[in-house]
């Protein structure tokens, strides 16, 4: 009963940042990045997200590359890098239609992070994007947990 109440909870909080955050977000993407990361794909696709507060937050390190990771995959369309950062295999086939032809995303702008269920091994970034086939704009949610090793990787994409 207690994970489906932290499922739920995770899930209002999810829609509740979309929600707050969708013009913030849209602010900020009209604003150059000075000190974001951005990388120019082969298919013209862009990783142009903010991280420059987070630089000195050890805590965030690592989650932040496994983001980066994943966010480069999708823009690449590389199912085998896209697959890595989750925790399993099966955990991420759900997710691989943002790899298909109907899509063609940019990253871009601030980065929200929930650090609240932190002490439940739970993580929530936020990520702005858009899709360029369609203009459709909006945020994504990028869930994590922490394994026992202390890696985080993610469990599922809102």
């Amino acid at each position: 009963m207690k994970i489906k109440k932290t499922i739920m909870l995770v899930f209002l909080i999810t829609l509740l940042l979309t929600a707050c955050t969708n013009d913030s977000m849209k602010n900020s993407q009209n604003n150059k990045v000075d000190h974001g990361i951005e990388v120019e794909k082969k298919n013209d696709g862009k990783v142009s997200i903010n991280i420059s507060k987070y630089k000195n937050d050890e805590f965030l390190k690592q989650p932040l590359q496994v983001l980066q990771k994943n966010l480069h995959a999708i823009v690449d369309k590389d199912q085998e890098e896209f697959m890595k950062g989750f925790v399993n295999e099966e955990q991420s086939k759900p997710f691989l239609y943002l790899l298909g032809d109907d899509y063609d995303y940019i990253f871009s702008g601030e980065l929200i992070i929930d650090k609240q269920q932190i002490d439940l091994g739970k993580l929530l970034i936020m990520v702005h994007y858009v899709n360029v086939k369609d203009n459709h704009e909006s945020n994504i949610g990028y869930n994590f947990v922490k394994e026992q090793d202390g890696e985080w990787v993610i469990y599922m994409i809102d």
